[in-house]
């Protein structure tokens, strides 16, 4: 962590974020300054109170800046002016400031704590205790009689949703159990997204050290990882022009993008602007349901028109369109497409762990990590044990028909993991809660 940047923050306050430059810059060191207290705590190390004041002071900055609906205005480098919902942003520096007194007091005061990451459950703390006992129960079942393999999803499962992807960078807390739980519980212990892994991706958000913390980052669906420091991508089913075509149409999005002052704000919007190892992803829409729908059609026809340039005969890419964002993904030379599942092969296969004969704990919440549970279960379905996370309709049917009555949970938000993990933990005797 460079000097400079904790002098910056401790001059911070809420007229020094006027821009979504100055705002992305703080939460970035602000995600340096956890990683940094994540790894301190993991060496058994004291956490210098320059860290905690540093997260202080950025949190009363952010709480300056916003107003009573926790939203704050941001200017683009064109002048136009976007509103940011920061809630999520707000309460992890709560959870994590809450955490760190529970650090200091010498781990004493864990139920403090957790009552506090109980206020996050969207129906109440007795609907958050109810299902930590229910999912602690299953996990240390499958932990007492042997876990060889943990991957977790991270928006929405491991990591709350944000309205902004370049500021939804992870608290310390959770880094901290997270790394733990790898270390001592699971051996191979992954998360696998469907962002990329760098510029921007997971590995710019994360406040697990993770070269050394022993959990493994997938992006893309599971076609790259993050193995022992190197980067393993996987290209199979490409075109020999494929990785040429995906870069010029980057390329010329991002120029359309740039050209309009109207259309910076979709770099900021939701996942913003990602390339992929296999396609392009541009957010269009928040959670909060920020963006008019005039603005999005616009935008919408404006990307067809370049998609259309490149490929008037629609041999090479295929669209996409979600609620929150749109793909524009490299047609393979087979009919199927990438999935999670395929992501958890590759990397099964790198490490040379087959899982048919392995316990695997897997964790998602949408739809597009039902792909992983799929092929667990048919690999292993007495060793897989599952856990979503307010789950829709189609996930909690798929359970209910394939899963064992015993083998999943379903949650109502991250933290419920986070803390049926620690409990976990502090049962085999690591010092997490």
């Amino acid at each position: 962590m460079q000097t400079d940047q904790l002098s910056a923050v401790e001059s911070l306050n809420g007229e020094s974020m006027t821009t979504v430059d100055s705002f992305s810059t703080v939460m970035q060191t602000l995600c340096e300054i956890r990683r940094e207290i994540t790894t301190k705590l993991l060496n058994k190390e004291k956490v210098p109170e320059k860290l905690v004041t540093s997260m202080e002071n950025i949190k009363n900055a952010i709480e300056a800046k916003m107003n009573p609906k926790h939203s704050i205005t941001l200017a683009l480098d064109t002048g136009m002016e976007m509103q940011f919902n920061i809630r999520d942003e707000l309460a992890g520096l709560e959870k994590d400031l809450k955490f760190l007194q529970y650090v200091q007091s010498g781990f004493k005061s864990a139920d403090s704590f957790l009552d506090f990451l109980a206020s996050s459950h969207p129906k109440g703390k007795k609907y958050f205790y109810h299902e930590v006992a229910q999912l602690e129960y299953m996990l240390m079942r499958r932990v007492t009689d042997g876990l060889d393999v943990f991957i977790t999803d991270w928006d929405g499962t491991y990591k709350t949703y944000c309205c902004n992807y370049r500021t939804s960078v992870q608290p310390a807390y959770s880094a901290y159990w997270l790394s733990l739980f790898a270390k001592k519980c699971a051996p191979m212990s992954a998360v696998l997204t469907a962002g990329p892994l760098r510029d921007f991706g997971i590995l710019d958000l994360i406040a697990v050290p993770a070269e050394k913390s022993g959990v493994i980052f997938g992006g893309s669906w599971g076609r790259e990882w993050l193995i022992k420091g190197k980067r393993m991508v996987n290209k199979s089913y490409f075109c020999a022009a494929s990785e040429i075509q995906l870069h010029d149409l980057a390329t010329k999005l991002s120029d359309m993008i740039y050209a309009k002052p109207e259309y910076h704000r979709f770099l900021f919007t939701g996942s913003g602007f990602q390339k992929k190892v296999d396609r392009v992803t541009i957010g269009v829409q928040t959670v909060k349901n920020d963006v008019s729908e005039e603005e999005i059609n616009a935008f919408l026809d404006s990307v067809n028109q370049v998609v259309q340039e490149l490929d008037p005969n629609s041999e090479i890419f295929v669209q996409h369109k979600e609620r929150l964002d749109i793909e524009i993904i490299l047609k393979t030379t087979t009919q199927g497409t990438w999935s999670k599942a395929e992501g958890i092969k590759y990397l099964l296969d790198m490490l040379e762990m087959p899982a048919s004969n392995r316990s695997i704990w897997i964790c998602g919440d949408t739809v597009s990590d039902l792909p992983m549970v799929q092929y667990a279960i048919q690999e292993n379905r007495a060793g897989t044990i599952v856990t979503f996370v307010t789950p829709p309709a189609e996930v909690m049917q798929f359970l209910m028909e394939t899963a064992r009555p015993d083998g999943y949970c379903i949650v109502g938000c991250p933290e419920v993991i986070h803390v049926a993990m620690a409990r976990v933990l502090s049962k085999c005797g690591v010092h997490a809660t």
